[in-house]
């Protein structure tokens, strides 16, 4: 087994993928503006946003990676 599959890689285009998906939750009213904020490689939100922001941020991750 190769080393590389030993240690957590880093998902390419993370940065892009949480930031579109913080755009597409706002435009579809699932956030609430000023209550979420892309950061860097991740996001900071109020708890109503936890939820639909894990499911579309792993979405978008698995389509990714496919």
């Amino acid at each position: 087994m190769a080393k590389d599959h030993l240690v957590l890689q880093p998902i390419p285009k993370i940065r892009d993928l949480v930031t579109d998906t913080v755009r597409e939750g706002l435009a579809s009213g699932d956030l609430t503006k000023g209550k979420v904020a892309a950061i860097d490689i991740g996001v900071i939100c109020d708890d109503g946003g936890v939820n639909p922001l894990a499911r579309a941020i792993h979405t978008q991750v698995l389509k990714y990676l496919r």
